[in-house]
């Protein structure tokens, strides 16, 4: 395989560009702040520092960090050969329309997220349910449930619980993937362990078939909970990123 100068690529590609493609970032004092896409991040916790080259996430447990090779394995679930190859062409920081930038990145990331849905398996009986099982949750799994074992962005294949991701027709356009301890018993031990890919604004997670009052909750966790508890019907919003 032919060697790829990952100094050049860095300097080649500023950071902030590569970022707001899918992240709002506003300038600050020290760099620029946006919202992490690896998590429910309310308030602006994503840092770009003002060397740009490097990231860091404040907000909570997230802890997300790195730089542009980083950043580009944890967006499109590939390993550091694939961040960099697809960094080498200049093709993120081309002088194009973000509207027309943004359909052609979302579209990318929702055929990898189609590909990984259809891969998965039903979830009865694998470490996804198991994980639902230590989260106090009994029910039948649903059918926006799989598991596959995906590879964690630069890192191993991990088990990971696959949420199907619809639009409001309830057509799948985007995954959710959480990944798990080898024996199901928790989430993995990783910087993001839930992670979206494919086109999730806007869209939900599924628990129960449509219906005229609906339960919205910000994990899926916490709607199968509810769901488990009342019998109503609910869906969850996807984590962005």
């Amino acid at each position: 395989m032919a060697a790829l100068d990952l100094d050049a690529i860095r300097q080649a590609n500023p950071l902030s560009a590569v970022v707001g493609r899918s992240v709002k970032l506003a300038r600050v004092a020290g760099g620029w702040m946006g919202r992490c896409p690896f998590h429910d991040d309310r308030t602006p916790s994503f840092h770009v520092y003002a060397d740009d080259r490097r990231f860091r996430c404040f907000g909570g447990s997230c802890g997300v960090h790195g730089d542009v090779l980083d950043f580009v394995q944890l967006t499109d679930n590939v390993d550091l050969r694939g961040a960099a190859q697809l960094l080498a062409p200049g093709d993120w920081t081309a002088p194009v329309q973000p509207a027309a930038q943004s359909r052609a990145g979302s579209s990318d990331r929702g055929g990898a997220a189609l590909s990984i849905w259809r891969d998965a398996v039903p979830a009865a009986g694998t470490p996804a349910e198991r994980y639902l099982s230590a989260r106090g949750l009994t029910i039948a799994m649903p059918d926006c449930i799989r598991f596959a074992r995906l590879r964690y962005p630069g890192g191993e294949r991990l088990p990971a619980m696959v949420a199907a991701v619809s639009d409001v027709t309830g057509k799948v356009v985007a995954i959710q993937r959480t990944f798990l301890a080898s024996d199901g018993g928790g989430k993995a031990s990783v910087p993001a362990a839930k992670m979206s890919l494919g086109p999730v604004r806007g869209n939900a997670i599924h628990l129960t078939p449509a219906a005229e009052t609906l339960v919205i909750t910000e994990g899926f966790e916490d709607g199968a909970t509810i769901h488990q508890a009342t019998k109503r019907p609910c869906g969850s919003r996807p984590v962005r990123g």
